[in-house]
């Protein structure tokens, strides 16, 4: 029986179960529901062109700017003999980097999401989706995932609900959301600062842990835990080690910026503004946790994200000890490379054009990374791991 067919009975059985002891929030009225979609659809829309702007990314730089890979004058290697493939549980994919969770429930979102799961679908790379919140009050928002499922069967795609909401929803529920997209993990994303900072924001936290190691007792596929830009503490990461996740996605400071992005909504004189603000770069780069997490054993897979550039970038997170390597606003700024900023999100995307600049923008990262391997000795991303890096400033 293939792993489609046995998530779905798993599903099945576990709808006939009486729901874990969440928060069920009562039915809202369809006025309170137009009023929720029209403020879901109008944030992703603020979050798209703010992200694609150089104002969301972190002011003071990345740390991956003070790691070295050793360099091999004699590397012993031929292009041909490199070898960049990774796995996924018993997928084979064709790259370690992957497409981390962006947006979703906007028209601009459904061109992106489209091109993305092409791109997933033909080079065999992951793709996280943008949250799938809406779908949990607007059953409309379901059908824009199936019809892009019907698009591309073929997608590797990661369902994707926040935390706050994880703590207040029927454990079904959640897993309804994975059914619409067939996807092969759950990821739960974590973002507390963003939320307080949010003109809509849920800062709801508490029971976070115990819901989600009931989620993971529970679910069908594997469960991922990321947070959104400002990393785990060394004490947040114990705790997880006792949840059962698959996977950690560290998810750094360094790259966009979600305290800047939502205080950048606000009135540019507001006190909301200034007080985001203030916020920026909080939290823990990724090289950071990395540097700590050498002398850590944890029961769980390590991914590496947060202001992931280019394949050098992603070489030094392989050779730092990351399975699986995300990056987001890259993505996005190859779709819309053709395209000036202020008619970015007015116009309609040529999708032709579009999807030849991610292509290139993939294919440019398969170049990069191969390059580090090659010049490091590397013909695989196990060697890669093995001996390559070098520190410099503080962390030498």
């Amino acid at each position: 029986m293939n792993s489609k067919k046995t998530s779905s009975l798993k599903l099945q059985r576990l709808s006939k179960r009486k729901p874990l002891s969440f928060v069920d929030p009562k039915t809202p009225t369809h006025v309170a529901v137009k009023k929720e979609i029209k403020e879901f659809s109008s944030r992703k829309k603020d979050h798209l062109l703010i992200t694609l702007s150089e104002s969301s990314q972190n002011p003071r730089g990345h740390s991956l700017d003070q790691v070295r890979l050793n360099h091999r004058a004699f590397p012993e290697l031929n292009w041909q003999d490199i070898s960049i493939k990774a796995k996924f549980l018993k997928t084979e994919l064709s790259a370690p980097f992957f497409v981390s969770s962006m947006t979703a429930g906007s028209v601009h979102g459904r061109a992106i999401n489209l091109l993305l799961a092409e791109l997933s679908q033909e080079k065999r790379i992951l793709m996280g989706v943008g949250s799938q919140r809406r779908e949990l009050f607007d059953n409309e928002a379901r059908k824009e995932w199936k019809e892009l499922r019907k698009q591309c069967p073929k997608a590797l795609l990661l369902s994707n609900i926040g935390l706050s909401q994880l703590i207040k929803t029927p454990v079904i529920k959640i897993f309804e959301l994975c059914e619409s997209l067939e996807s092969l993990a759950l990821i739960i994303h974590v973002n507390p600062l963003q939320e307080c900072i949010q003109k809509e924001g849920t800062p709801y936290f508490s029971g976070g842990l115990s819901a989600l190691k009931q989620l993971v007792k529970q679910s069908p596929i594997p469960v991922i835990v990321k947070e959104v830009g400002n990393g785990f503490s060394r004490e947040d990461r114990e705790q997880l080690a006792g949840t059962g996740i698959y996977a950690l996605d560290l998810a750094g400071k360094g790259g966009t910026d979600w305290s800047r992005v939502e205080a950048l909504r606000f009135d540019p004189l507001s006190y909301e503004r200034n007080s985001g603000l203030l916020f920026t770069d909080w939290g823990y780069s990724l090289v950071d946790m990395l540097f700590e997490m050498l002398q850590e054993k944890v029961p769980y897979q390590v991914w590496g994200s947060g202001g992931i550039r280019n394949g050098l970038d992603v070489a030094k997170v392989v050779a730092l000890g990351c399975e699986l390597v995300g990056l987001a606003q890259p993505w996005l700024k190859s779709i819309f490379s053709h395209s000036p900023h202020e008619m970015k999100l007015k116009t309609r995307l040529d999708l032709e054009t579009s999807r030849k600049s991610l292509r290139e923008f993939y294919e440019g990262l398969e170049k990069e990374l191969k390059t580090a391997m090659f010049c490091t000795g590397s013909a695989n991303l196990a060697q890669l791991k093995k001996g390559k890096i070098k520190w410099e400033g503080p962390y030498v």
